[in-house]
């Protein structure tokens, strides 16, 4: 039913693709969003193993790629 109308399609197939360039650091990292989008990049770093800068560039990606 949802393939049926060409935008849904349209947003699936973007959502495909964005989850396809996603690994598990970058899940992590949203989970991590998701529980406290307050939480700093350094906060964050530490759950994940990753600096503050690092975090904060995965992120400025996600972002850019519509997650």
């Amino acid at each position: 039913i949802l393939l049926c109308s060409g935008v849904l399609n349209a947003d699936l197939l973007r959502l495909d693709r964005v989850h396809a360039g996603m690994d598990d650091i970058d899940r992590q990292i949203v989970a991590q969003l998701r529980t406290n989008a307050r939480a700093s990049f350094q906060a964050i770093g530490n759950r994940v193993s990753l600096s503050a800068p690092a975090v904060k560039r995965r992120v400025d990606r996600l972002e850019a790629d519509g997650v």
